[in-house]
């Protein structure tokens, strides 16, 4: 694990670039401080952008809360196999 000595900020040119990825330049970022503390960023040009993005994440959470850690890993490995363009593994598979 890194040692960072100063605290971490996000440069601007990368949050301009995210920013860059949204039609209106909205976006929810969050990342985890050197304390371990999460911090939320949240880029929106109007109040009615920043509650349909705060809205679209309560609902991102509460649909992965509802989601048991099997189903989880599942979904995580197909999705890692897609990317890697590989045959996925069965559940028998792992157990040798």
């Amino acid at each position: 694990m890194k040692n960072y000595e100063k605290p971490f900020t996000f440069p601007d040119s990368l949050l301009l670039q995210i920013e860059e990825c949204s039609n209106d330049g909205s976006f929810l970022l969050f990342y985890k401080d050197n304390d371990g503390c999460i911090i939320p960023v949240l880029n929106c040009p109007d109040q009615t952008n920043a509650l349909a993005l705060t809205s679209s994440a309560h609902n991102y959470v509460t649909a992965l809360n509802n989601i048991d850690v099997g189903s989880l890993i599942d979904m995580f490995r197909q999705s890692m196999n897609e990317h890697l363009g590989v045959e996925g593994m069965d559940e028998e598979d792992d157990e040798d």
